[in-house]
């Protein structure tokens, strides 16, 4: 039943599905969902699913603490597809230089397109840390 799949090596993700009712969202902080001040982190948002034929690439944003909408770094639209092969199916945010205003609350928000609209959503909590040393 979980045939999980390793996204480099770091997240394993919800077994593929090809019933788009069957549509789920997981995310993850990389590498670390708490991370010190002015290191990089990225936050992933993937689907169980090919996205090709019914999310569109600005299909998913990063909504941070209820307000503020951040665009994907990189889609699953950015990589080559090869037949044979699972196609790429997550969107990452890429936070370089982390501050404590990085903080929050990140709600992955999917939508698909079509007549049957489907929005689904994962919630990131992800911390900035400040050394007090650097202070």
């Amino acid at each position: 039943m979980f045939d999980p799949w390793r996204l480099e090596g770091a997240i394993e993700l919800l077994p593929f599905k090809c019933d788009r009712r069957e549509l789920m969202v997981q995310g993850r902080a990389l590498p670390s969902d708490s991370v010190y001040q002015g290191t990089d982190a990225s936050l992933f948002c993937c689907i169980n699913m090919d996205p090709r034929s019914f999310i569109d690439d600005d299909g998913v944003d990063f909504i941070q603490n209820s307000s503020i909408i951040r665009e994907p770094t990189n889609t699953p639209y950015d990589e080559v597809f090869t037949d044979g092969i699972e196609p790429p199916r997550c969107w990452s945010l890429e936070i370089k230089n982390a501050q404590y205003s990085d903080s929050g609350t990140y709600l992955c928000h999917v939508k698909t397109n079509g007549k049957h609209e489907i929005n689904t959503n994962h919630t990131i909590n992800f911390f900035v840390k400040v050394d007090l040393f650097l202070i």
